[in-house]
């Protein structure tokens, strides 16, 4: 018992740092197994939202398109009747998704801006199909090369490469 030092109270001191050192962890873990499963819950969200906007965009799409055949449709009387069959079909269908896609973005608390989404929906105008010209057919370039002085392998190389840029020379078998 030197200097104060009583061994009781620093065994417990050192039981107590242990338990405070175990509880710390475990608050770490949890914290980061928390922080983990809101970034998950957020994840999931923003799919959720992205999806539901995905979905709206191709209903958007498909009301275009829909739109242009109707356009088709009512310039002939004979569709205009196929039309009368299937145009409650068509309405209900785009009415219906359209508003469980919203119910979903308003649960989820995210802004509904129809004119943006609307706006991404590319508008493409009509374009004319582009007329192809026809190209003059290329003059082959003919390769002169002045073998006076060289190995018999270099002339050979010069000869083989003399035949391939020159398309008309009849090639020899080797």
């Amino acid at each position: 018992m030197e200097n104060n030092f009583d061994p009781l109270i620093y065994k417990r001191y050192l039981k107590k740092k242990e338990t405070f050192l175990l509880f710390k962890k475990i608050a770490q873990v949890s914290a980061f197994k928390n922080l983990k499963l809101q970034l998950k819950r957020r994840e999931v969200i923003k799919r959720y939202v992205s999806q539901a906007l995905g979905d709206l965009k191709h209903g958007f799409r498909y009301a275009k398109i829909e739109h242009q055949i109707l356009k088709i449709y009512f310039t002939h009387p004979s569709f205009l009747k196929a039309f009368k069959i299937e145009e409650d079909y068509y309405t209900k269908n785009l009415k219906t998704h359209f508003l469980e896609t919203q119910k979903t973005l308003k649960a989820l608390n995210y802004p509904f801006d129809f004119k943006a989404i609307q706006a991404s929906v590319r508008k493409r105008p009509y374009q004319k199909p582009v007329e192809k010209k026809e190209k003059p057919p290329k003059k082959p370039v003919s390769v002169d090369v002045n073998c006076e002085g060289l190995s018999d392998f270099t002339k050979e190389q010069f000869s083989k490469l003399k035949r391939a840029c020159n398309d008309n020379t009849p090639r020899t078998p080797p």
